[in-house]
């Protein structure tokens, strides 16, 4: 499931900042900005590991996209539940950079769970706006009612980018009428993009058969993902009404592919069939 969540990375666009990275581009790894070849992974404990993540953090533009990294917070996770506190506990301190702070949000986001709760509530108080919306949105994805809680009053913020934040935690803990709300904003001509990417990254997490007037949107956006539109477009064959056929079969001008074709049409096909039997 947490390899399945790095995917989901890719579709984030941080809340933190307007102008956050989307993603981890891949450019040079790691061993070819080195003399020496680094030894591999899973031979190295989890003191040798921690140290190596604070390095990159220190100048996370250079490591942009470096598989080792993801490999780190994986192995890291797997030694210990709570081995990504020092990382966490970074964003509360004076001297981080807003940059290094959204590195680690992209980069520790998949392994949250519920024993990090301690470790970021405390930074839910933190007089930087920036810290406040990273610890918030690193809670959204715990699911626990404490967590709620927080949400619940961190969706208040004067701060934007926390209440966003807040508000998509909300949403991804399937809570209405937040999450309700929260997906409509989509088709709102104020929305930012980073916002409306987020607002896809809950939809991909379970489309429900009130959304589908923003997923037929979202598979006719000329800028949404390929993958992101193959995905939608097969949850509209299982939520969709004849209402998003023609919207289906607009968005193959889009990707002019033979898979999306078949999909789309597949899609389409188990619509018609399930309409004409109800």
């Amino acid at each position: 499931m947490k390899i399945l969540s790095c995917f989901m990375t890719i579709l984030l666009l941080s809340a933190c900042s307007p102008d956050a990275p989307t993603s981890l581009e891949i450019e040079a790894p790691q061993s070819e900005q080195t003399s020496a070849p680094l030894p591999p992974v899973d031979s190295m404990n989890e003191s040798a590991l921690a140290a190596e993540w604070m390095l990159i953090a220190q100048a996370p533009q250079k490591f942009k996209g470096d598989p080792r990294v993801f490999a780190i917070g994986l192995r890291l996770d797997t030694l210990s539940p709570t081995a990504l506190s020092p990382f966490i506990a970074l964003l509360g301190k004076p001297d981080t950079s807003a940059e290094t702070k959204i590195f680690i949000l992209e980069s520790t986001h998949y392994y949250m769970d519920t024993d990090y709760i301690p470790h970021l509530t405390p930074l839910l108080n933190s007089s930087d706006p920036t810290t406040r919306s990273c610890a918030t949105t690193l809670l959204g994805g715990i699911n626990d009612e404490v967590v709620i809680k927080s949400l619940t009053k961190m969706r208040q913020e004067s701060d934007p980018r926390v209440a966003f934040a807040a508000w998509s935690g909300l949403a991804q803990q399937g809570i209405d009428p937040h999450r309700r709300e929260f997906i409509d904003q989509y088709s709102s001509p104020t929305v930012r993009p980073n916002q409306r990417a987020e607002i896809v990254r809950i939809l991909l997490k379970g489309v429900k058969t009130e959304d589908e007037a923003i997923a037929s949107a979202v598979i006719t956006a000329s800028d949404t993902e390929p993958t992101v539109r193959k995905l939608l477009v097969m949850a509209l064959a299982d939520v969709g009404t004849p209402t998003s056929i023609p919207m289906i079969e607009s968005s193959t001008s889009l990707d002019a592919s033979e898979e999306y074709k078949m999909l789309a049409e597949a899609s389409i096909a188990m619509i018609q069939k399930r309409h004409s039997t109800n």
